[in-house]
């Protein structure tokens, strides 16, 4: 049966709602009242006055914007249909079936926003609308919404209004890290095949780092999916999010691993090059060894002995408290086992950084060796990537630098494989060297650097004063008594006016030479 419909206002004949009653159901009579949309506001606002679990239904959408306290979606709703109050005298059964006709224009509230349809009721009980008992069937072409219903009161189309997530930076982030993990295994598989290469203890650290920062950016990728999940009580608990705990813990060991090898390079790279003459001719055998049980083992503590802690502080999870979003960890947890231990080493290699580049720089100005402005720029570029400045970016990512902070920290990090594989790789003769020689392949020109002597390296790193000295006929005379203080070897040079060389320190083995006579940047090697 098909029952007419009376409205209160002006309505045409194509927008008038029909009511369909189902063969089971019978009734007596109907009583139906059609109130025009303008009449809404009669009702109560949906936005406020919606039935709980009709509230949380785009909570789970991940396309909407949540809000960042609640983590609930931002959702705007409004009536966008005339409203229909049914009631049936004597019906044994209630199943009917109500067309509606929706408001599809388009106006400044809903444009470039995330629209939903459904059907809803108005509980005059608890004063809320809701989609309870209520199935919706929408035809997009026409906006036309059939509602089938198994219960009678006020009827009408619930407008959902939500705003679209920008998954632009997501994008941007997937694409920078794919390009990272991408040129950090093919660094590591330029480099650790070769034994001649792994034996320098440089690039034995340097190696190192490649292989943590691989793992930590996998796994990070691995664990974007994952989402918190509330128990009944409302909390993350462990037995609800198992895999987000062993993730999010294992993600900070990674990556607090690949920060640990970062102050380690730094380290070795201040007795090189700060501490050249202290350091000059000690060789501790098992100097990797002690940097691998201090990079692989000791970072594991903190986010566990963290973790444990917070078991303990049932007032303060361990996980954020709001149900889907991302798998991290919540405050203080966060700063006590990952940020400030991070940023503290970071931190120290910046400082580093700073004390080495000026070494640098006052060498250059001295005009030691061959250094030049293209080689001070490739030693400062392969520097940097190695103690990880890259990664001090994070600290604008916070208002009110955050958006462009956030691009920055995820462009600059993402390029630390490509850096490293080109100044690891490319611009390193000896691994270019290793990797076409079984190819038949030799360095291109442009990568290879002029041969010098081992004498002419030696001059690049210390001052000498040598010269020739000229033979002589002369008798020589007798030696006379030593004198303190006196640098030359006999009176007799002295009254020829002969410089005689002084005795230096023989040159360290060229395993151990950060610049080379090429000019190309600091060997890693």
């Amino acid at each position: 049966a098909v029952v007419s419909t009376q409205s209160t206002g002006e309505m045409s004949s194509d927008s008038a709602p029909t009511l369909k009653l189902s063969a089971e159901m019978q009734a007596s009579g109907a009583s139906v009242a059609v109130f025009s949309a303008e009449s809404k506001n009669m009702f109560p606002d949906p936005t406020s006055a919606i039935d709980e679990d009709d509230a949380g239904e785009e909570d789970a959408d991940e396309d909407i914007v949540k809000d960042e306290t609640t983590g609930k979606a931002n959702v705007n709703r409004t009536l966008n249909s005339c409203i229909v109050s049914l009631k049936f005298k004597n019906a044994s059964k209630t199943s009917f079936s109500l067309e509606l006709q929706s408001n599809t224009t388009e106006t400044d509230e809903t444009k470039g926003k995330k629209l939903s349809r459904k059907c809803a009721f108005f509980n005059e009980t608890t004063s809320k609308w809701s989609s309870k008992g209520c199935k919706t069937t929408e035809n997009p072409e026409t906006g036309k919404i059939e509602c089938t219903c198994d219960h009678t009161t006020s009827f009408a189309v619930l407008l959902s209004i939500s705003e679209i997530k920008d998954r632009t930076q997501e994008k941007v982030s997937l694409v920078m890290a794919i390009i990272n993990i991408t040129f950090l295994v093919l660094t590591f598989l330029a480099i650790t095949p070769f034994k001649k290469l792994r034996q320098k203890q440089l690039v034995a650290l340097q190696n190192q780092l490649v292989l943590s920062l691989i793992l930590g950016n996998v796994a990070f990728q691995l664990l974007s999916p994952v989402k918190v999940q509330l128990d009944d009580d409302n909390l993350p608990s462990f037995s609800k999010n198992p895999a987000c705990v062993v993730g999010v813990i294992l993600v900070q060991y990674l990556f607090l691993a690949s920060i640990a090898w970062m102050t380690c390079c730094t380290y070795t790279l201040y007795q090189k090059i700060c501490e050249a003459l202290k350091s000059f001719g000690k060789v501790d055998k098992f100097y990797v060894v002690k940097c691998a049980a201090g990079c692989w083992i000791l970072p594991l503590l903190l986010p566990v002995s963290s973790f444990v802690t917070s078991l303990s502080m049932e007032e303060t999870p361990y996980l954020p408290t709001k149900n889907q979003t991302n798998c991290w960890v919540s405050d203080p947890w966060k700063w006590v086992g990952f940020m400030i231990p991070s940023y503290i080493c970071l931190l120290v290699n910046f400082t580093v950084f700073v004390m080495i580049m000026r070494v640098m720089i006052r060498s250059a100005k001295q005009g030691s060796g061959s250094m030049n402005l293209q080689k001070q720029a490739k030693g400062a570029i392969t520097i940097a990537v190695t103690v990880g400045l890259p990664w001090l970016s994070f600290l604008l990512t916070s208002d009110p630098w955050a958006i462009v902070g956030q691009y920055l920290f995820i462009i600059l990090t993402g390029l630390q494989g490509p850096v490293m594989f080109v100044m690891y790789v490319i611009l390193q003769e000896e691994v270019l060297t290793c990797l076409l020689s079984p190819l038949g392949i030799e360095v291109p020109e442009a990568l290879r650097g002029p041969t010098t002597s081992k004498s002419a390296a030696s001059k690049s790193r210390m001052s000498v004063v040598s010269t020739s000295v000229a033979p002589t006929t002369k008798k020589e005379e007798p030696a006379p008594s030593k004198k303190p203080d006196n640098l030359y070897s006999n009176e007799a040079a002295i009254k020829e006016d002969v410089e005689v060389p002084i005795e230096t320190v023989p040159p360290p083995p060229p395993e151990e030479h950060l610049y080379s006579e090429s000019g190309q940047a600091p060997s890693l090697m």
